[in-house]
């Protein structure tokens, strides 16, 4: 047992050699030391992180006291504690024991051990942001494990995977996907940590170049290897908790927070304190920040500070970056005393920093914070952004968040004029990068509900300087802030799926690998700036990298102006819309902000706007109670037909609360609407869920549920015709389509086979996205009415069951199989989805019957990418099952603009979209009467009005659930 002991010591610690005479004290004490480092090793494997320093220092102490002439067990001791302590997020305690390690172990010259120090001091020179020296080391490491063969290979995969980390980091994303290629062909043969640790630097490697939704399918490919390992050396609670926090990160960098935030939750009960602890700590936080859980946000990165403060030296910049980010949480939760308080310490700390950037940032939050209490923090904010314009690149992401940031301070402080000027420098940035790198890359989707806010700074100073000679500026402003993050992501994803066969598919790559280059040098600027190393070369790339993708830009552009017109950011100013409308049309744009609201109205001779005291939450309640009225079962589609017989009451609706919202809205524009008979709508935020023909124009008489009251009501739909815009500029490339041919034909896919009781809900599983997605469908409630609605509409279009995909036959190979380009009339009776009402899912989708086993080319889910690589002609395209609220009644539209933005894009006129579900008998009349309408020349938006006016008069359709769920996208005509 003794010699056994003995053994063991000597290959983990590096003892005399076992020619060498040990004495009974040295035995004794390689014992001692045996059995302290496989303690050390079996709680380090178990998580326990605290046990696992308590054992190494033993260790340490014991050679120190015992065996000061073995430098190499004495280095093995250094090693082990340095790493363990590392964990622990000791960094500092841990690059003095590495770098001793490593240097006794260079003067002695073992080449395993010394490949083995250098990926150490590397991992945690990683960690300290001493990316330079940190890189070399690695890259050290790994060139002995393929050259020597005294060194075994006992990490390469997670070395190389590293190094690539490293080197995108540094800014060379070319080279870092380089690396991991030469990894990729051994996969199939690698065990399953190795291909861990490939999948975790492809992950990282995709974060860094800014592509958060394919490092989202790394990480999940991580945790889906990794299920399959028991917990010990090899995979640890930590590195598990690890993989769950990167996931969790890149979910909310696509402002998918609610996703998030359970996989911080568990990935905390793997940490065992530290940095990764605090680091899931912070995600944690802002995953509940997002959703407004501001004091549980707060509290989860006041828990972060505290791990730091017990591991690192106050100066540190962690501890200073950790003030930082609890005190913007604080401010944003309106505990703005605290807020001062804990960002004035950032500042304090941060300036005795070389680290321009965080101090800028900080002091910026802090002026903030000092307006909020009513004292003067605008003048600290415009120096903290004149700091900011010396440091970082002309119209750079934070210039402009920092820019519109320290305007709002303007306003709140009585200087519209300056906060205007401000704004406008602003907003000049923001369009200048929304060009060249998309506006997803100035403000990021985690950043989605910041966005409207901070465009709307020059919208506001522009209507307290100067409303009339201002508009044509706001109403320009405004159009950026109506970009949708569903409209935005389909523009992404219509870029990836370009032709990979021509030249524009070419040439749309090659903007895409300038992105993707911009991002990492970004990464690489702000991550000099931070250290305070010089970052003029990185600058000057990052310069020549913008003018390149102009001409990019301008090579697709002049490849094929329609696509360039879906994917780029632009807006149009009044004179440019009133060209596009006719005598008769007038466009209305509404946008939300916090504490008020924007309305445009824009004819072909006038236009007007007027900002109402309405903010987006108060909006946001009284639509969801409207939309109570209107679905208030949330149950499915399948309800009994109505009887001829009118009930002498029903269902209520609340038209008082549609009457305000009309008053607030519509009636102080209405004298530029007096001359249209057909109303463009671009609606943002909660109003987007909410049909304009169903608000009440006139104060309404008798009960909410007297049939013939609302029979009697002024509704809107009484006197316009109603079609919703994706946004202004869509106008253009509608208003360039070609009218109608009378060539006709029906396609019509629904009532999919699910097998489900309920509306959709996420999956908590984070393994197999498409396996999670498939048994997400199975769950959904059939729609077996929408049979019947089908071939009804069939029948009038004089189509047969030829023309029908029902039932099994409804699936997504079955749409994109189809030959759709001569169809007139393309109709979708099934579930319309919301991005995130399914796990993984990121963008809206319409469900089919899910597929046996999921592949690329059927998941069961027709997502709006995909829907945009259809080829269309169609006047009419026909969704019948669309939900635009959330499960809890929440409003969220904007995946309907998403949906509708890439059915456009494929070639559709215009779409008849339902707002939530709709009785069958309903759906029926109103799709077959606008249908219909249609084809005796009606322009699409006065066919639907004609539809609902007639359905409302029958007996028992009154009630505006059955009458105004459907509404026009496209431009009406």
């Amino acid at each position: 047992m003794r010699l056994a002991a003995t053994m063991a010591v000597l290959m983990m610690l590096g003892a005399p050699a076992i020619g060498q005479e040990m004495t009974a004290t040295e035995e004794a004490a390689y014992t001692a030391l045996w059995q302290l480092t496989q303690q050390g090793q079996e709680l380090l494997a178990a998580g326990d992180l605290a046990g696992a320093e308590a054992a190494f220092a033993d260790v340490l102490a014991l050679v120190e006291r015992d065996l000061p002439d073995e430098a190499l067990t004495r280095a093995a001791a250094l090693h082990n504690l340095a790493a363990v302590r590392a964990d622990l997020g000791q960094f500092v305690q841990a690059e003095a024991m590495a770098r001793a390690a490593l240097d006794i172990r260079r003067r002695l010259g073992e080449a395993g051990a010394i490949a083995s120090s250098e990926r150490l001091l590397g991992t945690i020179l990683h960690d300290l942001g001493q990316l330079d020296e940190a890189r070399a080391l690695i890259e050290a490491s790994v060139v002995a494990q393929l050259n020597d063969a005294n060194v075994p290979r006992v990490s390469l995969e997670k070395d190389m995977a590293a190094l690539a980390e490293l080197t995108a980091l540094l800014g060379d994303p070319a080279a870092a996907m380089q690396i991991l290629g030469q990894l990729e062909p051994y996969l199939p043969q690698m065990t399953p940590s190795q291909a861990v640790a490939v999948y975790a630097g492809l992950g990282r490697v995709q974060s860094i170049m800014g592509r958060p939704e394919l490092a989202e399918a790394a990480y999940r490919q991580v945790l889906t290897l990794s299920a399959g390992l028991a917990f010990g050396a090899e995979w640890r609670p930590q590195d598990q908790a690890v993989a769950l926090g990167n996931l969790g990160t890149m979910l909310l960098r696509q402002g998918r927070a609610a996703e998030a935030e359970p996989l911080f939750r568990q990935a905390l009960t793997g940490a065992q304190g530290g940095a990764v602890a605090a680091n899931l700590l912070d995600g944690l936080g802002a995953a509940l920040a997002a959703q407004g859980v501001m004091q549980a946000a707060w509290q989860a990165q006041r828990q972060a500070l505290d791990l730091r403060l017990a591991a690192l030296p106050e100066d540190h910049p962690q501890v200073a970056a950790s003030f930082a980010t609890l005190g913007a949480t604080l401010l944003r939760a309106g505990e703005f005393a605290v807020a001062e308080q804990t960002l004035s310490r950032a500042v304090a700390l941060l300036a005795q920093r070389n680290d321009g950037l965080r101090l800028a940032r900080a002091a910026l939050a802090l002026g903030a914070a000092e307006a909020a209490l009513g004292k003067p923090g605008f003048a600290r904010a415009k120096a903290a952004l004149a700091d900011l314009q010396a440091i970082l690149p002309k119209d750079h992401p934070d210039l402009v968040r920092a820019g519109f940031s320290t305007a709002w301070l303007g306003l709140a402080e009585g200087q519209a004029p300056e906060a205007l000027s401000l704004a406008r420098v602003a907003l000049a940035g923001f369009a200048a990068q929304a060009g060249r790198v998309g506006a997803d890359a100035t403000i990021a989707a985690a950043q989605e509900p910041d966005m409207r806010r901070q465009v709307l700074a020059l919208v506001d100073a522009a209507y307290e300087v100067d409303p009339v000679g201002l508009m044509d500026e706001a109403f320009q402003a405004a159009q950026w802030a109506t970009a949708s993050k569903a409209a935005r992501a389909t523009r992404r994803m219509v870029a990836r799926f370009a032709s990979e066969d021509d030249a524009l598919g070419q040439v749309v790559r090659a903007k895409q690998d300038l992105v993707d280059l911009w991002s990492a040098k970004d990464a690489e600027l702000l991550e000099r700036l931070a250290r305070g190393a010089d970052s003029a070369a990185v600058q000057a790339e990052m310069a020549q990298i913008d003018a390149r993708i102009a001409q990019t830009e301008a090579a697709i552009l002049a490849a094929n102006p329609q696509y360039e017109a879906l994917v780029s950011e632009h807006v149009l100013t009044l004179a440019e819309t009133q060209a596009l409308l006719g005598p008769d049309e007038a466009l209305l744009m509404i946008v939300p902000a916090v504490d008020a609201s924007y309305v445009f109205v824009v004819s072909a001779t006038a236009a007007v706007w007027h900002r109402t005291d309405l903010g987006q939450e108060a909006m946001s309640l009284q639509i969801k109670a409207l939309r109570a009225d209107l679905d208030p079962s949330q149950q499915t589609r399948s309800a009994a037909a109505l009887t001829d017989d009118a009930p002498k009451t029903g269902p209520s609706f609340d038209r008082g609360t549609a009457f305000a919202l009309y008053q607030s809205l519509v009636a102080p524009v209405q004298p530029v609407l007096t001359e249209a008979s057909r109303v463009l709508v671009v609606a943002d935020g909660p109003i987007a869920s909410l049909p304009l023909a169903l608000l009440v124009g006139a104060q309404p008489q008798g009960d909410d549920g007297d049939p013939k009251a609302l029979t009697d009501t002024e509704w809107l739909a009484k006197r316009y015709a109603f079609a919703t815009l994706p946004g202004v500029q869509s106008l253009v490339g509608l208003r360039d389509r070609v009218a109608p041919s009378d060539r006709g034909g029906f396609a019509g896919f629904g009532a999919p086979d699910f097998g489900g009781t309920s509306q959709p809900v996420a999956l908590a599983g984070f393994f197999d996205g498409a396996l999670a997605r498939a048994a997400a469908l199975q769950g959904l409630a059939p729609l077996p009415a929408t049979r019947t609605e089908l071939r009804g509409l069939a029948r009038a279009l004089g189509a047969d069951a030829a023309d029908l995909r029902l039932g099994a036959d409804a699936t997504e190979a079955a749409v994109r199989g189809a030959d759709l380009s001569e169809v007139a009339v393309i109709a979708f009776a099934t579930h319309g989805l919301l991005a995130g009402e399914i796990t993984g899912l990121a963008e809206p989708a319409l469900a089919f019957t899910p597929p046996a086993v999921p592949s690329p080319l059927d998941d069961g889910l027709l997502t709006a990418s995909e829907a945009a690589r259809l080829k269309l002609r169609a006047d009419w395209v026909i969704l019948s099952a669309c939900n635009t609220a959330a499960a809890d009644g929440t409003p969220g539209a904007e995946g309907l603009s998403g949906l509708a933005q890439a059915f456009l894009y494929a070639g559709a006129r215009g779409l008849l979209v339902s707002h939530w579900p709709v009785r069958d008998d309903a759906a029926a009349a109103l799709t077959q009467a606008a249908v219909a309408a249609r084809g005796r020349g009606v322009g699409q938006a006065d066919a639907l009005r004609r539809s609902m006016l007639d359905l409302m008069q029958k007996p028992g359709m009154a009630h505006p659930m059955v009458w105004a769920p459907f509404v026009v996208v496209g431009d009406g005509r």
